[in-house]
């Protein structure tokens, strides 16, 4: 059973997960309501639906709580935060509340940015360090420091066994 919170059109998740029949469901959850309409009709049925949901309000436990119960489910195997977290102004409160869906021995997966992470070089012109900092200054591109935080803020939550596996942009070396 698959949780995708900031499933936007469903592709991010969809792309990994394949046409396995295994899967028992998967709720998606977006803020956007034109990417969740897209979403179902690319991907939904039965098992796999897509909801416009607003992560940081506080029906959002209720949302989970319904789906859980609507399918017959404890919670879910497997939990997706893409791009999310550096948007949410209490990570935290989210976290919580993801911790209560998670079964025992699920797997908590969290895509966010963390431009600290990232290095260009050589920038002669300073092309990488402008956009770094166009993106910063974007009130829409959220927090681009979130991804350092993440691991503390799993296991301030009680999520054990974090791993940060660091992928950011790296041109050291290249021309």
């Amino acid at each position: 059973h698959v949780l995708d919170l900031g499933s936007a059109d469903g592709s991010f998740i969809m792309d990994r997960l394949g046409k396995r029949e295994n899967i028992g469901t998967l709720l998606g959850i977006d803020f956007d309501a034109a990417s969740v309409k897209n979403a179902n009709a690319t991907y939904g049925s039965e098992k796999i639906v897509f909801q416009q949901g607003d992560l940081e309000s506080d029906k959002i436990e209720e949302v989970l709580s319904t789906f859980c119960d609507e399918k017959g489910i404890a919670g879910f195997n497997v939990i997706n935060l893409s791009m999310v977290i550096l948007h949410l102004q209490n990570p935290q409160k989210l976290l919580r509340i993801v911790r209560k869906f998670a079964v025992k021995n699920a797997v908590v997966i969290i895509k966010d940015i963390d431009d600290g992470f990232n290095v260009a070089y050589p920038d002669t012109d300073g092309d990488f360090e402008k956009a770094i900092k166009m993106c910063a200054d974007s009130p829409f591109s959220g927090f681009r420091e979130s991804g350092r935080q993440i691991p503390h803020l799993l296991r301030k939550t009680g999520f054990r066994n974090v791993k940060l596996i660091k992928c950011g942009v790296n041109t050291m070396g290249m021309d």
